[in-house]
């Protein structure tokens, strides 16, 4: 009797084993809710007024086997002209004198290049301007969604002319408490991408 028991629970045992073993689960971003907010500063002490994209569109591998392999397929690209910061004026200013200035004035590119989960480190490189530059991220996981975190700075993408074009443009707005305007060059970058994990 004994025997037979140990048999049973043997047989079912590895019968659970080969059904979790040989179930295949697909990662895959939604791309409709994920998105991208900058954050642009101004004045001495580096006060912040963000943004987002409203067109930006994302390909990937839906049939990647893990997070780390679906991160490292993406492809993206904004459009530069949907720049929303919630002031329409600000949005003209942005579209016309900033990204205006671009070779390509509709189109910032790029895709990941790498991704260390265990290290919560990326890294995207991005084209803007006929520029193509390596940008780190640090990447947060809290099981259904990734936020990357970032920062670039527009210089190096060697857009002086329309940096220089909008910090004239807004230079009264730019002027703080101590009466000097200050336009940053550098901007923060926040990109938000849930997932979902389908097993069969």
């Amino acid at each position: 009797m004994r025997l037979i028991f140990f048999s049973q629970i043997v047989f079912l045992s590895c019968f659970l084993f080969s059904s979790v073993s040989s179930a295949r689960c697909r990662f895959q971003f939604d791309d409709t809710s994920a998105g991208v907010t900058w954050t642009g500063y101004k004045f001495s002490e580096k006060v912040g007024v963000s943004g987002t994209f409203d067109v930006v569109t994302f390909s990937q591998n839906s049939k990647s086997a893990s997070v780390a392999s679906l991160v490292k397929s993406v492809h993206f690209r904004v459009d530069s002209a949907s720049i929303n910061s919630g002031m329409p004026a600000r949005d003209k200013k942005l579209a016309l004198y900033l990204f205006g200035s671009m070779l390509d004035p509709g189109a910032i590119t790029g895709k990941v290049k790498s991704y260390r989960p265990k290290l919560k480190v990326a890294t995207a490189s991005i084209l803007m301007n006929g520029v193509s530059q390596d940008v780190a991220f640090a990447v947060a996981d809290n099981g259904n969604q990734l936020l990357f975190t970032g920062e670039i700075d527009l210089l190096s993408f060697k857009m002086k002319k329309g940096f220089e074009r909008i910090a004239k443009a807004c230079q009264e707005l730019h002027t703080g408490p101590d009466g000097k305007a200050k336009t940053w060059s550098v901007v923060g970058l926040k990109v938000v991408a849930p997932y979902a994990k389908t097993c069969q």
